[in-house]
């Protein structure tokens, strides 16, 4: 018979108790340690565009980024390959022709970046400890009385461990030029070189009896291939009045080592009563088309048929900087020059990510705009899901053992009824956990330490160090091809993972009017951090 508990000695165990339930809380919740980590870039996609709409202007902005696979035959020479032969047409709503200028090759690598969801990585269970010390206490609570008089201290200190838990629970939730040929029935609207491409900009004339058969016509006669299949969605755009931007590309860039080409990207901004994405052209004879949109406009972007990824506030960076990795930001921040002059003040920032069906692009896809809703911000990595779960797990385990408390008192049976449950009890709280590491969000992440990011910063800052103080010819005028391959050197003895690009953790060099050259490296959001390096501080100026 296990003996009955004195008063006094009842308080004094609810005052341990008391101490021990709230104390590791607070200091779990002061100390505990989470890993920098990011999510590691998922694979580009076939298509990405960036939009951006202003209802009140009804202006749209519209920024693809267009990648070439070359064949296994291709020659892996650009010097070999014929820029012009790299061709393709871009419908815009009309009848204006639109605003077209040259992107930068950094743009869609910063807004894969800044779109990353912000990823939790825990070294350990957060609240796991705390609340299985309190199931303990419980239990020897329980062990400690029989059922009568002295089992409602038992019960005091079940309800106080249930207040306990309705701290620690809540933090438990889920967070939510040159000539083109003339065509009769085609009107040239523009022709003009924007960065590495020619684009002609042309549309169907209003008199034109048959539209689609002139626009096939003049696209054969300018060295646009196109299969016959296009001719209904030709007819199609000419009877809404959209134009046409014919793109050819003049100069190539180098080919990955998959054998892609990655030109810089065209910015389209033209005026439309309702943003779109041009699909319908592409979607001709097409399968499958994996497609990411970055979309800023007044709420929560929606397209049929594809997912809201992420959707946030747009938030300008601060001015201060440099902006780290591991100050991750609850919103979706825009500081890099091509993206803040694209966005301008549009409050809210979504990605749309699917993979569409032949049918589902035989139509433009409709892009509307609802009420904010916040998705995608937080996900876990793998080893944080496995850590949420046991703290699920534990949680279970506390309230149904408060809750068993609660019974027993009130049926006024013994600890060893009490006990015979417990196994019940436990296999419950496996489950609940398993069902938790089962529907958290997880993702493959990359670890970050804070020496790591702030080695990035460091290396920047060394970059253009040795820049500045290289023993080159600086008394002629300094040439920008020689800072490069000072630049270049540094970093192939530093093994460094950086490269020549307006994109995060990368860099630029430019060369002023006065022969001046700045070293700007672009941080974690791809906000610029400039630096003059001729004149440098110790040489004087021209």
């Amino acid at each position: 018979m296990i003996g009955r508990i004195a008063t006094p000695r009842l308080l004094l165990l609810l005052l341990a108790w008391l101490t021990i339930s709230f104390a590791p809380s607070s200091a779990i919740a002061d100390g505990k340690v989470f890993r920098s980590a990011l999510a590691e870039p998922p694979p580009i996609p076939d298509q990405q565009a960036l939009i951006c709409y202003n209802p009140a202007t009804q202006v749209q902005t519209l920024a693809i980024e267009t990648r070439f696979q070359l064949s296994a035959t291709s020659p892996k020479d650009p010097a070999k390959l014929a820029p012009d032969s790299f061709a393709w047409v871009v419908p815009i709503p009309g009848p204006e022709a639109p605003i077209i200028t040259p992107g930068t090759t950094g743009l869609f690598p910063t807004l894969r970046v800044i779109f990353q969801p912000r990823v939790r990585d825990m070294r350990g269970p957060e609240y796991a400890y705390p609340v299985l010390l309190a199931v303990g206490v419980i239990l020897v609570l329980v062990r400690m009385t029989e059922r009568g008089t002295a089992f409602v201290g038992v019960l005091l200190a079940g309800l106080l461990a249930l207040l306990s838990a309705m701290v620690l629970l809540p933090a438990l939730g889920t967070a939510r030029s040159s000539a083109s040929a003339q065509v009769v029935g085609v009107d040239v609207l523009d022709r003009s070189i924007v960065g590495d491409y020619q684009v002609t900009t042309i549309a169907a004339a209003g008199d034109a009896k048959d539209s689609a058969a002139a626009l096939s016509a003049w696209l054969e006669a300018n060295g646009f291939k196109q299969p016959p299949s296009v001719a209904p969605v030709l007819a199609d755009y000419a009877r809404r009045n959209w134009v046409f931007a014919c793109v050819k590309l003049l100069q190539l860039p180098k080919p990955s080592d998959d054998g892609t080409l990655t030109p810089h990207p065209l910015v389209f901004t033209f005026k439309t009563p309702a943003a779109v994405y041009p699909m319908a052209l592409t979607g001709v004879g097409n399968g499958p088309l994996k497609l990411d949109l970055y979309v800023f406009g007044s709420g929560t972007a929606q397209v049929p048929g594809m997912k809201s990824v992420r959707s946030d506030a747009a938030v300008p960076a601060s001015d201060s900087g440099p902006h780290l990795a591991w100050r991750r930001s609850p919103d979706v921040l825009i500081a890099h020059p091509e993206l803040v002059r694209c966005v301008g003040k549009l409050p809210i920032a979504t990605k749309l990510s699917g993979t569409l069906r032949p049918d589902q692009q035989a139509q433009d896809l409709p892009i509307t705009f609802g009420d904010f809703i916040q998705t995608g911000s937080i996900v876990y990595s793998r080893d944080a899901a496995v850590m949420r779960g046991i703290d699920v797990a534990s949680a279970a385990l506390l309230a149904g053992t408060v809750l068993l408390v609660v019974i027993t008192a009130f049926m006024r049976q013994n600890a060893a009824w009490f006990y015979r449950r417990l196994p019940i009890l436990a296999a419950v709280a496996i489950v609940a956990g398993f069902s938790m590491w089962v529907a958290t969000p997880a993702v493959k992440s990359t670890s970050l330490s804070r020496r790591a990011v702030y080695g990035a910063s460091d290396a920047m800052e060394r970059l253009r160090d040795t820049l500045a103080d290289a023993s080159l010819d600086w008394r002629a005028a300094p040439k920008l091809d020689d800072a490069r391959l000072v630049a270049q050197r540094f970093i192939a003895s530093s093994k460094i993972n950086a490269k020549e690009e307006d994109s995060p953790g990368n860099y630029t060099l430019t060369l002023g009017e006065h022969g001046e050259i700045d070293f700007i490296w672009y941080d974690a959001v791809g906000a610029p951090q400039r630096s003059r390096i001729w004149p440098a501080p110790d040489r004087p100026a021209r």
